[in-house]
């Protein structure tokens, strides 16, 4: 399978990608000027570099599958709300009607557990049909980008995915997020600064993530406008 893929440098974007060289697939893969992988990448990948925005429909033809992983103000990351809709939903959106435009039949997307917002305290397992709460620019932009997405999908019966990863840790990990820290503190002997502990949080490693994106690619049993 030939997949384009953007985010390919960062945290689970760099782990896909591994993986799916791994698998035997072609990838291009989109990056923004100067940014470098977050781990060693093994195979060839055919780089972009470019702003969601200013992608060619050309360089999208001929690919089999889309792949969104790029995204504005990830933790620990921050963000203003103009910037969080103009790249998390208008480009983005606009990139996915772009690679339909090009004929690619299949689309995967990465949303986001914060997209629940309060609503997740509601529940001891949260749904995938939930209802979407958010705060803050990054959380509230990609729920509006899921919104718009399966809107896309229902209007233009096409093969979209999306799947909303929870917590996850690995190799590559921006060293302010929880488990670099603690396992920075953990080696250097050093106390480790945290709070009473009392948050309920769902920890998956950063491979499984990416493991599970590619199964989702390579699903057969995709219905079209869902």
């Amino acid at each position: 399978m030939r997949i384009f893929l953007t985010g390919g440098t960062g945290f689970l974007g760099a782990h896909f990608l591994q993986q799916a060289l791994l698998r035997g697939h072609e990838v291009t893969a989109l990056r923004r000027l100067g940014s470098s992988p977050r781990i060693p990448i093994a195979g060839s990948v055919e780089w972009i570099d470019s702003e969601l925005h200013q992608v060619p429909i050309e360089l999208l033809r001929g690919c089999d599958a889309f792949v969104h992983l790029a995204a504005q103000g990830v933790s620990p990351q921050k963000t203003d709300w103009t910037t969080a809709f103009e790249v998390n939903v208008a480009h983005s959106i606009a990139l996915v009607e772009r690679a339909l435009r090009a004929g690619i039949s299949r689309i995967l997307c990465c949303g986001s557990c914060m997209e629940y917002g309060s609503e997740a305290e509601k529940f001891e397992q949260i749904p995938a049909s939930a209802p979407l709460n958010p705060s803050g620019p990054y959380a509230s932009s990609k729920a509006a980008f899921t919104l718009a997405l399966t809107a896309l999908a229902i209007e233009t019966k096409a093969i979209i995915s999306l799947l909303r990863p929870f917590h996850f840790y690995g190799e590559g990990q921006h060293q302010a997020n929880l488990w670099p820290s603690l396992r920075s503190a953990a080696l250097s002997g050093q106390d480790f600064a945290m709070t009473a502990g009392e948050q309920m949080r769902d920890f998956s490693s950063v491979e499984d993530v990416a493991q599970a994106f590619l199964d989702e690619l390579q699903r057969s049993d995709h219905e079209s406008g869902r």
